[in-house]
């Protein structure tokens, strides 16, 4: 028999280990104590998620003399966003799947009062992303074709 009240429980605690780590200064990660105390959650408890995501590739672990310190892949120096408004980002970041394979996440955000929604995101193959910069630049160059078409005309 399967416990879902287990299985959702450590789904929330993942998530508060996750979370956890993004509050990390851009391009360092965090120790093991520094993340259980953020999440508020015991050591061993963290220290079972951050083998699994480390596991999956979720997380990267760097050792120094007797500590580890972990970073979420997508954060610090594989990251980066473009603020198309005060109140709308587009993130981008590299991500490692749990298959060992890498991927560029796009994902788009709002602010609604004081919080950042995220709208959804999209995710393209290293492969992919010479194509789609080709097509994002014919759609510019279109574009500004357009707008100097409609200058001239009027």
């Amino acid at each position: 028999m399967v416990r879902q009240d287990l299985i959702e429980a450590s789904a929330d605690n993942r998530n508060k280990v996750e979370r956890a780590l993004t509050k990390g200064k851009k391009g360092q990660g965090l120790t093991l104590t520094e993340i259980a105390t953020i999440a508020d959650l015991p050591v061993s408890t963290v220290k079972r998620h951050l083998d699994f995501l480390a596991a999956i590739k979720r997380v990267h672990v760097q050792t120094f003399g007797t500590f580890n310190v972990y970073e979420l892949n997508g954060v610090g120096a594989f990251t980066d966003k473009v603020f198309l408004s005060k109140d709308h980002v587009i993130h981008m970041d590299s991500l490692t799947n749990r298959f060992g394979g890498s991927y560029i996440r796009l994902k788009e955000s709002k602010r609604n009062g004081d919080k950042w929604i995220d709208m959804g995101a999209i995710i393209v193959s290293p492969e992919k992303v010479k194509e789609l910069l080709e097509k994002l630049d014919s759609i510019c160059t279109t574009i500004q074709e357009s707008e100097q078409t409609t200058t001239t005309d009027s």
